[in-house]
């Protein structure tokens, strides 16, 4: 029997998560002090963020992701949607100011064999320093990312004789 793989996971903090991020992000950092432990993450830059992931074809997966949008006076729900490979797989609300784990599915006709491209694309994008008192970021800042997972769900197509039930 195949055993499962392992999941695949991206800690946006911990170097180097160069090979997977594409346009869209900026360094990574440290978020705290007042998080205990400390977590590195890194701030999204723009409208859009990418990434760049190795997958099996012919595989759903289930995918978690940890966020924090920005939150600001006056802000409203931050929106967050993903793409895979331009094929829509999830559109969130964000309304916590907090570290929020997000699931998805990805359909397997989403899924290519070797390169497949996430995309982000946020609601609100905004400057630290615009919108927030005595802030001095001039960065343009929408959601904060700390870690994602994938699972493949199912083996792939091909992959031996299944049981008959």
């Amino acid at each position: 029997a195949n055993a499962a793989p392992e999941p695949l996971v991206i800690d946006f903090g911990a170097p180097p998560p160069y090979r997977y991020v594409q346009k869209g992000w900026y360094g990574p950092e440290r978020w705290g002090p007042e998080s205990a432990p400390e977590l590195s993450m890194r701030w999204s830059e723009g409208r859009e963020s990418e990434l760049i992931l190795w997958l099996d074809g012919n595989r759903a997966y289930r995918g978690e992701l940890i966020v924090q949008p920005l939150r600001f006076p006056g802000a409203g729900p931050q929106r967050l949607e993903l793409f895979i490979n331009d094929h829509p797989v999830a559109d969130w609300r964000l309304t916590e100011p907090a570290w929020i784990p997000l699931t998805f599915s990805v359909p397997a006709a989403a899924v290519r064999p070797g390169l497949n491209r996430l995309r982000f694309r946020y609601g609100t994008v905004a400057r630290p320093a615009d919108v927030i008192p005595g802030n001095d970021d001039p960065r343009q800042l929408a959601v904060a990312f700390d870690r994602i997972t994938l699972r493949a769900e199912q083996p792939a197509a091909g992959g031996g004789p299944e049981p008959n039930p």
